[in-house]
């Protein structure tokens, strides 16, 4: 039987009455008041997400560049320093093995964030090809920590909090003493991710709690968000058994390189994929769960992969898979007898600068 781990935010959850769940052997917060409150919160004001249970891996060494270009499908040598990229590391049938977000330092140190699900294979696949490249792989996860802060009026509490200038852009990031702060999230609203070492974490999320404009959210709110969003959650809508182009992650790859998942890659693309991934939303106030058959008429043509109530637009909606030929947007379809309308992604758009 595995031992459910704390995050170092687990007192604040505990003071503030969280309702707690296992997430992946994490005892993590579902909500604090209510999934709905705090996901308009976040949508208007600033909210606080414990993402410490993410997994944390620092790359060293002469041929990182290299390592991580043949790993990823991110174009490596183009990034720049202090720069983010999110990517996906594939297998050789071009399943997908993890997604992630991997942050350059410089040529040489690099780091990788990854699912808190996936971390220990994510280690085992890239411990596989790091003697070839010479490269050092360190598990930092339990030394530093992580916080993610969105809403719309992040970037001002956050500059009056840090006492610096954080008119970056999406998907950079800065070091300010033993701080890292990226200008990245999981949520369709503007925002930021702090690293910071694990023994100072809770003092920092306690002193930005003071700001009336903030409060904590939890894994509830992080899931709708993301969904309204047209965000993939790995293990629900992208697994190994699913490729990028029907997962339509085509954008996340740099094909001018060579890479692992790459040969397979390039069939799937020559050949065409049989299902894709869709949008919908419900036209009979239903909610779909993942599970759920799509069907057409009385033929089933596809699955769900993500469900839920959108707070924003006060509808079911969800994500799923359907055969690519019925897979147009404004198409209807059935699940549970009830009806959906395909849509495009995303659902609903909020304060993100993507500049």
């Amino acid at each position: 039987m595995k031992i459910t781990k704390n995050t170092p935010l687990y007192p604040i959850h505990l003071e503030l009455k969280a309702k707690m769940t296992n997430f992946y052997d994490w005892l993590m917060p579902l909500y604090y008041e209510s999934i709905i409150n705090e996901h308009i919160w976040t949508r208007k004001n600033v909210s606080i997400f414990d993402v410490s249970h993410m997994g944390r891996i620092l790359i060293k060494g002469k041929f990182s560049t290299d390592f991580l270009n043949y790993i990823t499908t991110i174009n490596i040598k183009d990034l720049k320093n202090f720069q983010a990229k999110y990517g996906l590391m594939l297998n050789d049938n071009a399943g997908i093995i993890d997604d992630l977000v991997v942050y350059k330092f410089s040529d040489e140190e690099f780091m990788m964030v990854v699912n808190s699900g996936t971390k220990e294979k994510d280690l085992k696949h890239m411990s596989k090809y790091s003697k070839q490249f010479n490269v050092e792989i360190v598990d930092i996860s339990e030394d530093l920590s992580q916080i993610a802060i969105q809403g719309p009026k992040s970037q001002e509490i956050l500059e009056n909090f840090l006492k610096i200038n954080l008119d970056i852009p999406y998907y950079h990031f800065i070091k300010k003493d033993n701080f890292i702060i990226s200008r990245t999230g999981y949520t369709p609203e503007d925002g930021f991710e702090i690293y910071v070492s694990s023994s100072e974490i809770l003092e920092i999320t306690k002193s930005l709690l003071k700001y009336e404009l903030v409060k904590m959210a939890g894994l509830g709110a992080r899931d709708t968000l993301r969904l309204e969003a047209g965000y993939c959650l790995y293990s629900n809508d992208i697994n190994e058994e699913i490729d990028p182009i029907s997962a339509k992650l085509k954008w996340t790859i740099y094909f001018d390189k060579e890479f692992l998942g790459k040969e397979k890659l390039l069939e799937i693309i020559k050949n065409g994929n049989e299902f894709t991934r869709i949008g919908f939303i419900s036209i009979e106030n239903t909610i779909p769960r993942r599970g759920n058959e799509i069907y057409i008429d009385s033929n089933k043509v596809g699955y769900v992969t993500s469900g839920t109530f959108s707070p924003s637009l006060n509808k079911g909606i969800g994500m799923g898979y359907i055969k690519k030929e019925f897979s147009e947007a404004g198409n209807e379809i059935l699940i549970n007898s009830k009806k959906y309308k395909i849509v495009k992604l995303p659902f609903v758009r909020g304060s993100l600068k993507r500049q």
